[in-house]
């Protein structure tokens, strides 16, 4: 990229680690969105273009929707951590904590090789040895770009269709107040780069499986405005009644914040018998990240999420009743949405 352009003040205790790593381990958190994936592959392939060994990890695979990212070939097949052996360096990408990465945490491991942590959710918990952690960033796609810069490393159009997906999908197509005159700039980059705008943009908006858009039917009919929160879930029977897969209601959350009467939003999807995660979005001024900061989990203060234990019947009514305090106090200040 634009060898011009420096890298901010807080890359350059990450660009010394990776300077120095020849095997960094790099993973990224549960239940991947664009942006944790195409920063996982984009910086993975810019390591493995510099001569580097990097050991590549998303612990929930790549969703269905995501399946265009080039890289996916480097990810690790059995990325147990215990088999960590030769990596000098853990990079945690996306992450606002280390539960965000689940069983892939080990406190021995951790406590043995540099952690850096590379992130841009404000509920972050600075976690890493070394922390570049940048808030005004609108995805973490955005930071990668910035180290990516620092080394001086020439961007192929491979390295920058992942990172434009982190872009495009945390800034949800470039509609969200972190949409700055910067990001369409570093936007613009990547498309000379070789990255396919319209076809990223495709890709992720307009193609759903059939079942996808069969199983965004059941989900739908559940819908509930309770005041200013719309709401719907989606439980494990209702993924079996149609052989769905856990990733095919990804984005249904996106058509939820289409209500005009709700300013927050939620989708509570079973991912297993006992585990309700909890997705939040809500409109600028209304801050969803606080909820879920207090449930255990992490995020902007327009997209936000956590991971709770019990059943459906019992959590609906707690993170409802947490919501409300949200959706029934005056607008904040606009922040970021992504």
């Amino acid at each position: 990229m634009n060898s011009e352009i420096k890298p901010k003040p807080l890359a350059e205790a990450v660009l010394h680690a990776l300077g120095r790593s020849q095997n960094p381990f790099l993973i990224c958190h549960i239940d991947p969105d664009g942006d944790a994936l195409g920063s996982l592959l984009g910086l993975g392939l810019a390591l493995r273009k510099m001569g580097k060994n990097p050991t590549l990890v998303s612990p929930d695979g790549v969703p269905a929707i995501y399946d265009f990212l080039p890289g996916q070939e480097f990810l690790a097949k059995v990325p147990a951590v215990s088999r960590v052996t030769h990596e000098d360096l853990i990079v945690v990408l996306d992450s606002s904590d280390l539960k965000r990465i689940s069983s892939y945490y080990d406190a021995t491991l951790f406590a043995s090789r540099p952690v850096a942590n590379i992130d841009h959710h404000a509920t972050n918990t600075l976690f890493g040895n070394i922390n570049y952690v940048d808030t005004s960033a609108g995805a973490c796609a955005e930071i990668v770009c910035n180290l990516l810069d620092g080394m001086h490393e020439e961007i192929n159009p491979e390295i920058a269709t992942c990172l434009l997906t982190g872009i495009f999908t945390d800034t949800l197509g470039f509609r969200t107040t972190s949409t700055t005159p910067q990001m369409l700039q570093l936007a613009a980059r990547l498309v000379q780069h070789g990255a396919p705008l319209a076809g990223i943009a495709e890709k992720i908006d307009q193609r759903r499986s059939l079942v996808a858009i069969r199983l965004w039917t059941k989900i739908l009919e559940t819908l509930q405005l309770d005041g200013k929160i719309a709401w719907a879930q989606c439980d494990l029977a209702m993924r079996r009644s149609i052989g769905a897969s856990e990733d095919e209601s990804s984005g249904v959350l996106r058509t939820l914040t289409s209500v005009a009467e709700a300013s927050v939003f939620a989708l509570f999807t079973e991912r297993s018998p006992g585990r309700i995660d909890v997705s939040l979005r809500s409109r600028p001024g209304y801050n969803v990240s606080k909820v879920a900061f207090r449930l255990g989990g992490g995020g902007h203060p327009q997209a936000a999420g956590c991971s709770l234990e019990g059943e459906m019947a019992t959590i609906v009514p707690r993170v409802l009743s947490e919501l409300r305090i949200v959706a029934n106090n005056t607008p904040s200040p606009q922040g970021n949405m992504a």
